[in-house]
């Protein structure tokens, strides 16, 4: 007689791990009280007694739960998996139960030289915004929006998940004052600063899915999480590739201008944008005619922007249409840079954009663009203009979801760790990890290298894990580099800082903490 497979939490029967991450794993599971299908996120049992991650953990349950939206993956249940369980697993381990959203993360979708038609970029990050909003519109701000944490299901919907790093504006912080938190490749300038976080680093990180769904690349990879992080402070993005509309690549430039106050005033203008056009709000008025500036010093009010499709009635986005190339120009002339005027003139110059340039603020208000075409009230707008990009996100799906999940590698879950630790988690994840050692010389000429070393203590970490390659999915049973540093010879000095600490410098990022994994369908 076959014995029934272990309840968690006394009514929850785990039939198959879906996918599995820094903090944990996530199963397709059964209610069996309810008789549904559910998601159950279950903590790993090395992490089970930290403070830390039980308390990422419950805010993520608390946070999503408060979110009533249909782009958020709904929080059912949160429990302990010692109390009430049945069978062998009687491990304290905390669990969170969600709706199984069946459908594929973006990340397996987009990046590694992998992109989506514009049309599709522009309506999957503008569905994504109006979840962040609805998340905004609450106080609370997600501080970690990746393609990872996205996922796009068979109908071509769109969920956020994984609130493990959430902030809700006014309470007290999970993490070190101080402390960096989000993923070093779509973490925004004063994130990297260790500035104050708020709804404009959200809108941000939409700005960097957005780029890397058009480009497939990310704007900022570099061979560390420090340095991929100051390179979102100081560095300007490579230009889009030129098949990109113009005004769709300064919606991108906006969204991922290093001072919030350049950016979209919030996500919902974001969104409306990618549906309408640059330079536009609710009826079609210039953004600049409504005023100027983005409400970066906290999350911003609710917004009554309508919820439109990409493309219009006759099938086409708005950068086939006409109408809009005055406000597009508008907005272009606006931001310059490698967003703006390079992709329209050709130049490869990148000139900085003054966000107080009463100049460009008056061209657009004074070239009004004509009004965008509204959806006719007589028709369905989910069904009006979705055709297209709803089959092109079915095909999609349908290609990729047979196969086998991949081991999501996130650099920060690593760099800064003991290698024996590493070792034993990769090869735990069905990785080959292959150590390679860094000498000195090798660690003294990258700054980035040097300052990571330097942030270390020796007493706590001997053989430090200063890079991991290949990062994001990868396939099980696959060859993972880790580059590792003895800390018990001499630290090698910062050669950009040899002579003591700037006064100028910004304050340095810390490698971030194990990730909380995606949930809903990824770790």
């Amino acid at each position: 007689m076959t014995a029934e497979p272990p309840l968690v939490g006394g009514r929850y029967r785990l039939d198959s791990r879906i996918a599995v991450g820094g903090m944990g794993a996530v199963w397709q599971a059964e209610d069996t009280v309810l008789h549904r299908e559910v998601a159950v996120k279950l903590l790993k049992p090395e992490l089970a007694d930290n403070a830390t991650f039980r308390a990422r953990f419950l805010a993520e349950a608390r946070h999503a739960a408060v979110l009533d939206h249909p782009g958020i993956a709904r929080v059912y249940d949160f429990g302990d998996s010692g109390t009430g369980s049945t069978g062998a697993d009687q491990e304290h381990r905390p669990f969170l139960v969600m709706e199984l959203i069946h459908g594929q993360s973006l990340s397996d979708q987009v990046g590694q030289g992998r992109t989506l038609p514009p049309a599709d970029a522009a309506r999957i990050v503008a569905l994504a915004a109006d979840a962040v909003q609805a998340a905004h519109d609450q106080g609370i701000v997600h501080r970690d929006i990746k393609p990872a944490n996205l996922l796009v299901t068979d109908a071509g919907e769109v969920k956020i998940t994984d609130f493990g790093i959430a902030k809700a504006v006014g309470a007290v912080p999970i993490t070190d004052t101080g402390m960096v938190v989000g993923t070093p490749h779509y973490l925004s300038p004063e994130q990297a600063a260790g500035k104050e976080v708020t709804g404009a680093s959200d809108v941000y990180a939409l700005g960097v899915v957005l780029y890397e769904a058009l480009a497939g690349v990310r704007p900022f990879d570099r061979d560390s999480p420090v340095a991929t992080a100051l390179a979102h402070l100081h560095d300007a993005p490579p230009p889009l590739p030129t098949g990109v509309p113009d005004g769709l690549r300064a919606i991108t430039g906006q969204a991922m201008a290093k001072a919030p106050a350049d950016r979209q005033r919030s996500a919902a203008e974001l969104a409306h944008q990618l549906r309408y056009g640059p330079g536009t709000l609710a009826g079609g008025l210039p953004a600049a005619a409504v005023g100027g500036g983005a409400a970066a010093a906290g999350v911003p009010p609710t917004s009554t922007l309508p919820n439109e499709p990409v493309a219009g009635q006759d099938g086409r986005p708005w950068w086939q249409r006409s109408g809009l190339l005055l406000a597009a120009l508008a907005l272009l002339l606006l931001l310059g840079g490698a967003f703006g005027l390079a992709g329209l003139l050709g130049s490869g110059d990148d000139p900085q954009r003054s966000a107080n340039d009463p100049t460009g603020a008056s061209s657009t208000t004074t070239e009004s663009p004509e009004p965008t075409p509204q959806p006719d009230p007589t028709s369905d707008p989910a069904t009006q203009d979705t055709t297209t990009d709803v089959t092109t996100t079915e095909t999609t799906t349908t290609q990729t979801t047979t196969e086998p999940p991949g081991v999501e590698v996130v650099a920060t879950d690593y760099v800064g760790r003991e290698w024996k630790d590493v070792e034993n988690q990769l090869e735990a994840l069905g990785l080959q990890p292959e150590k390679v050692d860094l000498d000195e010389s090798t660690v003294a000429s990258d700054p980035a290298l040097s300052e990571l070393v330097g942030s270390l203590d020796p007493e706590q970490v001997k053989e430090a894990v200063l890079t991991i390659s290949p990062t994001g999915a990868v396939e099980p049973d696959s060859e993972v580099t880790v580059g590792v540093y003895e800390l018990s010879k001499d630290a090698p000095e910062d050669p950009g800082n040899a002579g003591g600490e700037g006064d100028d410098k910004p304050d340095k990022p810390e490698p971030d903490k194990p990730e909380p994994d995606k949930g809903g369908g990824k770790p």
